[in-house]
């Protein structure tokens, strides 16, 4: 794992990281010679064998510049100015498996340009306006595996629930459709299941305990039903785990929640096996209530590991805390594990497939971290 750039707020920007390795549980710190300048609210993708970091705002303004990472050489290449996106802060970005698409953010002002970077040619491709959604902060973005689909989002204070899919075959958009799309709004999530985004909850105002499934083969919205949906939130979680969705968290009309509840999207494909395995979703299209988190809780870690959902510290009644627990979808149960070494809220998590690791954020003492830790789901 990666790790690179950011601040600690104020002017404070840092150009430097570190290379973190699981097997021998041990830093090494990235390379200062070529890196790119300090800077926070930047984008990143990693191809395979580099990490490429681009844009972001830092104390020399708004940047049009960014840094190929190799960690086999420790060494910094840096990207090509000339055809790059202009300067900007808080972009989105996918990558295609050739290249580095960069979209939307803002140097204030809203931007609805962006570049496609190709890291073999060191060189950029201007993504096309024609037909592209108009610039926003905070949308969602998901890749399809041809298409990145961004929806939603906050247009200097007006709420959208336009979108579209950026081709970079043909480096042509697709407006998404509007017929029956959920209502507009920010602070949601989106998930993509293999052939539909599902974007829920958020707000436009009220919070909102709506959303819709995109199908991007036919350019077709079908609300997600609101029988038994979790009360209306944002800054929620969201899941995917292969056949439901499982939202969690956030904020509502009640403060912070501890509730959530899994949506199937639709029925799983048969997969044959010498015993007989029960189909996860009661019904499609169906929300499942969950049982409720143990405490209510906000600013957690979430992650995902073995069918299982794993929440790590967070803020309750308004005191960070080191608590962490593990929900079972098959027995709609949740059970405490292992807690935190130290109290922390607004922490990352991800899961490797064998551990759960857990980056940063802030102590008791409002002190912003690097700590990371492992999380073993099996011993606990």
């Amino acid at each position: 794992m990666i790790v690179w750039g950011g601040g600690t707020g104020g002017s404070s920007y840092f150009n430097t990281g570190g290379r973190y390795n699981p097997s021998t549980d041990s830093w090494t710190t990235t390379s200062l010679t070529n890196a790119p300048a300090g800077r926070v609210q930047h984008t990143a993708v990693w191809t395979g064998s580099q990490m490429i970091v681009w844009g972001g705002v830092g104390s020399g303004g708004y940047f049009n510049t960014g840094g190929r990472y190799d960690p086999s050489t420790d060494s910094w290449t840096a990207t090509s100015t000339i055809g790059a996106p202009s300067a900007r802060t808080l972009p989105n970005s996918v990558w295609t498996g050739s290249e580095m698409i960069v979209w939307g953010g803002g140097n204030p002002g809203l931007l609805n340009t962006g570049g496609r970077y190709n890291p073999g040619t060191d060189s950029w491709a201007a993504t096309s306006t024609t037909g592209a959604p108009a610039g926003r902060f905070f949308p969602t973005a998901v890749w399809t595996g041809s298409e990145m689909i961004v929806w939603g989002g906050d247009n200097h204070g007006s709420y959208s629930n336009t979108g579209g899919r950026y081709n970079p075959s043909t480096d042509s958009w697709t407006a998404t459709s509007t017929t029956n799309a959920a209502a507009p709004r920010e602070a949601h999530t989106a998930v993509w299941t293999g052939n539909e985004m599902i974007v829920w909850g958020g707000t436009n105002g009220p919070f909102l305990n709506t959303g819709g499934r995109y199908n991007p083969s036919t350019n077709s919205w079908t609300a997600t039903s609101t029988t038994s949906a979790p009360a209306g939130r944002e800054f929620h979680t969201a899941v995917w785990t292969g056949s439901q969705m499982i939202a969690w968290g956030g904020q509502g009309s009640g403060g912070f929640l501890n509730t959530g509840a899994r949506y199937c999207a639709a029925a799983p494909s048969p997969t044959p096996t010498p015993t007989p395995t029960a189909t996860p979703c009661a019904s499609v299209g169906a929300w499942t209530e969950q049982a409720p988190y143990p405490i209510a809780v906000f600013g957690h870690a979430v992650a995902s590991q073995g069918g299982d959902v794993y929440s790590f510290g967070g803020i309750a009644n308004n005191v960070a805390i080191a608590n962490a627990y593990k929900y079972t979808p098959a027995t709609n149960t949740w059970s405490a594990i292992a807690p935190l070494p130290a109290a922390r809220y607004g922490l990352t998590g991800v899961s490797d497939g064998t551990y759960i690791y857990l980056l940063g954020g802030v102590d008791q003492n409002f002190t912003t971290t690097a700590t990371l830790w492992r999380y073993d789901p099996i011993s606990n």
